[in-house]
Formats: structure tokens, C-alpha cells, sequence
């Protein structure tokens, strides 16, 4: 069953209704009554989320849950939270699921980034993998980005590739949380057969892609072409970054090749 976590709920009602002027606030309070009383949670919730843009605005605010908001994100966090805490006729998993399927990308945004307040023993791993299909960035972004969910409830095989394609729609994957913890032999090898697919074509692997690579594991060819990234690549920087990360002080991933430059 989802259980949101009821005193974040009531931190992030209490961030909200500090943060919206008055009008807002009372507004925002008769949209979660109305939810509580509604026999029909998801059309009560959903007419609320479409409405709460221009109700309480897009300001950036800090929150108690982790990663960037808006105050209609984190409206429409508290509302489903609401839903969720209130539903007696269905079981909270699949009310969760039938909002999300019927919800647009900018609502999608804000619930997935919330997954882990939502879901935090993995039921939906599922749907998140699903919604980590799309070609929309910003929705990709929410589930991929400075989110514990992935690292904390992925199999391997599904962690590999949320980073690949994180990799190929150009993101930071320093901002994946949990990379360096979930990181692999296997993910090592296919990140690196992408720097190799990349440089073979004549253009240089995706920029943070070294923080993908566990380098103690490759071997005599792969150490040279990254002998050649760190002499001729615009993002030698981060292969060094990557390197330190990893505790090489030393020129040690050299030590296969000619004599490269200093990681230190």
C-alpha cells in the first residue's frame, strides 16, 4: 500500500500556506476538504491540479522534499497526498495509477519527483520505468534527476538504462542520486562501448559520461582511447573529476599506455 509520510504532509501544508497569500491559501484549503469529502477521489483531484497554477502561481520555493519546486508542484504533492490519505473505497496504489494515466506532463513532473514521499517501499516501480520512456526531457528529468527513487527500488538492468538514456538526451548524470553507489561492472561496459561508438563516429561521448565508468575495470584498448579523450576531449575535465572521484591520485589508469597527463 502507498503510505505518504503524514508529518512531511503536514510540514509541506504548513510550507505552503506560509509561502501563499491569503487568497491562495484559503483556496488551496477548500480544494483539500472538498478532496476529503469527494466520493470520487480522481475527478475531485484532477479538477483541483488543473486549476492550481493559476491559483497559487509558480514561484520557487525550498521544500522538505529533496530536488527544486515550484508552489504548483508542490500543490499538487500535497493534494494527491491528500487523496491518497483519505481514500476509503480503493486501495491508494490505484487511485496513484489512475490519476497518473490520466494526468498531463507538467502534473506528471511534479508527482514523479515526489515518488519516493509517495511510495517508499517501491510498489510502482512500473509505472516509473514506464514514464522514464518518454522523449519529453523535463518529464525524463523528474523521475531521472535529483531523485532517490531509481536507486533506491531499480534492478540493475533498469538503473543502467535510465543512465544511458540520461546520457543521450545530454544530462548531467552527476545529478542522478545514487549513481555512485549503483554503479557496476555492467554499467561500466556499456557506457563505455557508448564513448567508443561516439569516437568512432568523430564526435566526442556524452559530456559526464566518465562518472558512468568504474575505470579500475577496463582494459589495455579502453585505457587508450581514454588516453586520447584526456589529450583531445572539450570534457577531459570530467574524465579528470571522474578519475579523483574514484580515488586515483596517481596517473594509475595510465600506467597501460604512454605516459599520460596528471590527474591530480
Amino acid at each position: 500500500m502507498l503510505i505518504p509520510n503524514h508529518s512531511q504532509s503536514q510540514q509541506l501544508e504548513a510550507l505552503l500556506n506560509s509561502e501563499l497569500d491569503s487568497a491562495a491559501s484559503d483556496w488551496l484549503q477548500h480544494q483539500l476538504q472538498q478532496i476529503s469529502a469527494a466520493k470520487t477521489k480522481s475527478d475531485a483531484l484532477l479538477l483541483a491540479s488543473a486549476q492550481t497554477r493559476r491559483q497559487v502561481g509558480d514561484a520557487v520555493v525550498q521544500s522538505v522534499l529533496p530536488g527544486d519546486w515550484t508552489l504548483t508542484q508542490l500543490a499538487r504533492v500535497l493534494l494527491l497526498a491528500r487523496a491518497l490519505h483519505t481514500d476509503a473505497l480503493s486501495e491508494p496504489e490505484l487511485l496513484f495509477r489512475q490519476v497518473f494515466r490520466s494526468s498531463d506532463d507538467d502534473e506528471k513532473i511534479g508527482w514523479l519527483k515526489a515518488l519516493s514521499f509517495f511510495d517508499p517501499n517501491g510498489l510502482l516501480q512500473d509505472l516509473a520505468i514506464q514514464a522514464g520512456r518518454t522523449n519529453n526531457s523535463q518529464v525524463f528529468s523528474a523521475i531521472a534527476l535529483h531523485n532517490h527513487y531509481p536507486a533506491r527500488h531499480y534492478k540493475s538492468n533498469a538503473f543502467h538504462q535510465l543512465v544511458l538514456k540520461a546520457l543521450f538526451m545530454d544530462l548531467d548524470i552527476r545529478a542522478i542520486s545514487g549513481l555512485q553507489q549503483r554503479q557496476d561492472q555492467q554499467l561500466s561496459r556499456l557506457a563505455f562501448e557508448l564513448v567508443a561508438e561516439r569516437l568512432a563516429a568523430g564526435r566526442n561521448p556524452p559530456a559526464t559520461i566518465a562518472f558512468a565508468i568504474l575505470l579500475k575495470h577496463l582494459d589495455q584498448t579502453q585505457h587508450q582511447l581514454i588516453h586520447q579523450l584526456l589529450t583531445s576531449s572539450a570534457h577531459q575535465h570530467f574524465w579528470r573529476q571522474a578519475a579523483q572521484q574514484q580515488g586515483f591520485e596517481q596517473p594509475q589508469l595510465f600506467q597501460l599506455t604512454q605516459q599520460g597527463p596528471d590527474l591530480c
